[in-house]
Formats: structure tokens, C-alpha cells, sequence
């Protein structure tokens, strides 16, 4: 079997806190892939509670990981608080791997909240940069204990196209408002009409940093019919009306908007 860890060091002003992040699991795996396959993916199954869990400054999740990658298909695992990514760590699988495997991630030092929400969203892309499939697993932790927990697997694969391929999020056809995020810790949002879409809101990282969890829901920003909104526990939830006057909603726990974590810590791994 082989671990992969991953250490990441932050600065608060100037206190700097060392976190350890085990972002990855891998590798008990079977079989090499093929030289073609199908589809390639990476899944995440349930977290197992205990050893799953969660307090006030960390997190730990374990589960089993299925997985089916090439040599040179890259993976970006991103920890998300309250809808803000907290950094993003990059990888290259060196080989082909096939089979299932343990997966687990743990964080540490980044927050102090007695409630918050939290992803872990795993990426794979080909070696080309073609999305391949991304999985989530997302809880609230109220005091200490781990509720809400889900789990999404989505694959892009020949097999499974999604239904919109210009880097939106959510990926529904009846969607009255697409997300987008702007790579740089932000997301726009266009308010869709006939199938038509304009841009009603840029909402930026220092924004969102400004308009943190109130323990409360409220309204962050609107326009064009779309509201953005910060629930009680930090998560970010964008609505907007249909032509039929139905509300369609989207949370955005399940859409990181990457930031380039240069500057934000150093990162290393062994594996």
C-alpha cells in the first residue's frame, strides 16, 4: 500500500501555524489501466464514522476511493470552508493505476468555527487538461459532530458528456442562473433567459471575504434576479426565478473557484 501526505504551513499575521494536510489516498490498486479505457475517473465513497471527523480548528475524513487514471493525468484536491477554498494542491499520477484504494484528508490550523461547512472537492483532468471526472465529499459540523455528509461523484468521460462544456458549474438544463467561477478565488454569475445568458453578477474573493458567516442567512449581493446568498454556517446559495416564476437555487459548496496558492503556504509530498 502507498500514502501520499502532503504538508502545508500558513501564516496568520505573525503566528504561523503548521497543518497537515493528508490530501490523498492511494494506492492499493489493482491492475494497471489499459492503454484505453472507456472512461477515466476518480470516485470517493462515503466517509466512515468514526475514525471520520470533525472540531472546531480541524477535520479528518476516510473512506475507500475507486479509481481508473493514466500516466500523466494530473488530479487538484481542494479544501473548501464555507464556500472559500482554503488552498489547492496539485498532482500527477506517474503511472496508470486502476482499482480501489483508501482516500482520506485532514486539516488543521486553517479555521476556528464551532459551525461551519466544509468540501473536499478531488479533480482529474487528462494530461492534456480535459475534465475527466470531479468528486466531493461536503458536511456541516455543528459542535463538533459531522452531519449533511454527501458524497458526488460526476464524470466527464466519453461516456458521460455533461450538459454544458463551458466551464460553468451546475450543470442542470432547466438552470435560470449558470456560475462560473473566475479562477481567482471569485465567481460570475449570468442570469439566463430563452437560453441566453448575461453577466448579472462578479462577485470577488474579497468580497466573499468580506461577507463572512453571520450565523445567520443574508442576502451578499443581487441583480438582474439573481441573489446570492450566505447561510447561516458560511455557505454560499445563488437563486434566481424562472420564467414560470419557479425558484431554481445551486450551492456553491460544489463549485471551487481556484486560486493560485502561491504565496499561501508551501507545499510538499511523498508518495
Amino acid at each position: 500500500m502507498k500514502a501520499m501526505f502532503i504538508v502545508i504551513s500558513r501564516r496568520f499575521g505573525l503566528r504561523l501555524i503548521s497543518t497537515l494536510l493528508l490530501g490523498s489516498f492511494l494506492l492499493a490498486y489493482g491492475q494497471v489501466v489499459p492503454v484505453e479505457a472507456a472512461t477515466y475517473f476518480l470516485h470517493l465513497g462515503m466517509p466512515v464514522l468514526p475514525p471520520s471527523n470533525c472540531t472546531s480548528t480541524s477535520n479528518y475524513v476516510q473512506g475507500t476511493a475507486t479509481l481508473n487514471v493514466l500516466a500523466g493525468m494530473t488530479k487538484t484536491i481542494v479544501p473548501i470552508l464555507d464556500g472559500t477554498p482554503l488552498t489547492t494542491i496539485f498532482q500527477t499520477y506517474p503511472t496508470a493505476k486502476s482499482g480501489q484504494g483508501p482516500y482520506w484528508g485532514f486539516i488543521s490550523g486553517f479555521y476556528q468555527k464551532t459551525t461551519y461547512n466544509f468540501a473536499w472537492v478531488y479533480t482529474l483532468k487528462s494530461k492534456s487538461g480535459t475534465l475527466l471526472s470531479r468528486a466531493t465529499v461536503s458536511f456541516t459540523c455543528i459542535n463538533g459532530v459531522m452531519t449533511n455528509i454527501r458524497v458526488t461523484n460526476i464524470d466527464f468521460g466519453s461516456d458521460a458528456v455533461p450538459n454544458f462544456t463551458d466551464g460553468r458549474c451546475n450543470q442542470e438544463p432547466w438552470q435560470s442562473v449558470a456560475v462560473y467561477p473566475d479562477n481567482k478565488g471569485g465567481y460570475n454569475f449570468y442570469a439566463i433567459y430563452q437560453g441566453v445568458g448575461a453577466l448579472a453578477l462578479n462577485v470577488t474573493r474579497q468580497q466573499l471575504d468580506a461577507n463572512p458567516d453571520k450565523g445567520v442567512n443574508y442576502l451578499l449581493a443581487q441583480n438582474m434576479g439573481v441573489q446570492l446568498f450566505r447561510l447561516a454556517g458560511g455557505l454560499l446559495q445563488v437563486h434566481r426565478l424562472d420564467a414560470s416564476g419557479k425558484d431554481y437555487s445551486y450551492n456553491l459548496d460544489m463549485c471551487p473557484s481556484l486560486i493560485n496558492p502561491t504565496g499561501k503556504g508551501s507545499v510538499s509530498g511523498a508518495g
